[in-house]
């Protein structure tokens, strides 16, 4: 090959393409309308606000996360996978994405920065970014980043999750998934628990004697338990609306109808049953159908019975509640689903 058939290396740069400002802010302009109208995707970008975000003393973690306005930003989004897995607890499906920000156009037009721990809306869904790079480029002999690129998991924020099986299996074998994965971080995860108490026909190892008190122990953890058919019927409405997790205590089978279908269950409100003055009565489940028997009989006896149904026994702040343990003269008696057998 002769000389002058090799490639050498120019002594200086070509002159540039575009000289001047009204050249270069053309270039521009095209550049942002082919992210916007035919690359990039529209998105919602949520910047965590470190103000008003609740961070953990000693693990750092943020407890509660509050953000900011959300701001319109052009993208590239990708599916990257979607991983579905079996545990004893049931099926989690994990989401993932990847999202290609142009950073000229964040830091520039938009003056935002991208971190981790923030989150973005595409299309319904929520993501939350968990990692971040700036792929750099090689164009001749310079190398350019242009290129936010951020990894996301989709979040688990808005879902409504319902969980079921025996008492005794729920807070006893799955107790620290129910407590790392789902009370601490807030999760609005519905735990239904069959069976509670001595409820069960399986003998004393499906027993579930202690699970108000494991369950009342965790943070964030409502405690519901249905006593009659209406309670049944409102309880996954009541559910619902609880931004947390909750933990409800049910029996199998037939159920019987104490309270009237158009007087529905409320979160936080007792049923007050009778009045009176003399012993108050506190009674929840299975043996509130009971103990309206008894409190027949000592009516007839001449003693008066303050008795409420509870169905919320966690958090426990009903005033009915406390009128009933300031006006009896003679003392307060505690009924629930595990003492069903003793009484």
């Amino acid at each position: 090959m002769s000389d002058e058939n090799k490639w050498s290396q120019p002594d200086s740069p070509p002159p540039p393409l575009f000289t001047g400002q009204k050249e270069k802010d053309f270039v521009k302009q095209v550049n942002d309308e082919i992210i916007e109208r035919v690359v990039g995707q529209t998105i919602a970008y949520y910047p965590i606000s470190l103000e008003h975000t609740n961070f953990h003393d000693l693990y750092g973690e943020a407890i509660n996360k509050n953000f900011l306005n959300p701001i319109r930003v052009y993208a590239m989004v990708k599916y990257e996978s979607q991983t579905t897995t079996t545990t004893p607890l049931g099926v989690d499906r994990v989401e993932k994405i990847s999202v290609a920000f142009h950073k000229r156009r964040l830091t520039e037009d938009q003056d935002l920065f991208v971190r981790e721990g923030d989150f973005i809306q595409h299309g319904e869904h929520m993501y939350e970014i968990l990692t971040l790079e700036e792929p750099k480029w090689l164009f001749g002999q310079v190398e350019s980043s242009f290129e936010i690129a951020a990894s996301c998991e989709r979040a688990r924020e808005g879902l409504f999750k319902l969980v079921h099986t025996f008492s005794v299996f729920m807070y006893r074998r799955a107790l620290d998934q129910i407590e790392m994965s789902i009370a601490y971080p807030n999760l609005p995860v519905k735990i239904f628990g069959f069976l509670p108490g001595v409820t069960t026909p399986g003998g004393a190892s499906h027993q579930a004697l202690n699970d108000i008190a494991v369950m009342r122990s965790l943070p964030n953890m409502s405690i519901i338990e249905t006593g009659d058919a209406t309670d049944v019927e409102n309880v996954l409405e009541i559910s619902k609306n609880i931004n947390g997790p909750v933990y409800i205590r049910m029996i199998r089978g037939e159920i019987p109808r104490l309270f009237p279908k158009e007087n529905p269950t409320v979160f936080c409100e007792s049923r007050k049953l009778s009045e009176g003055n003399d012993i108050a009565l506190l009674t929840s489940g299975i043996c509130t159908e009971e103990s309206l028997n008894v409190t027949n009989q000592l009516r007839e006896k001449g003693i008066t019975i303050q008795h409420l149904h509870i169905t919320t026994l966690k958090p426990f702040g009903d005033s009915l509640i406390e009128d009933a343990l300031t006006k009896v003269k003679y003392g307060i008696c505690l009924l629930y689903t595990s003492d069903a057998a003793d009484e």
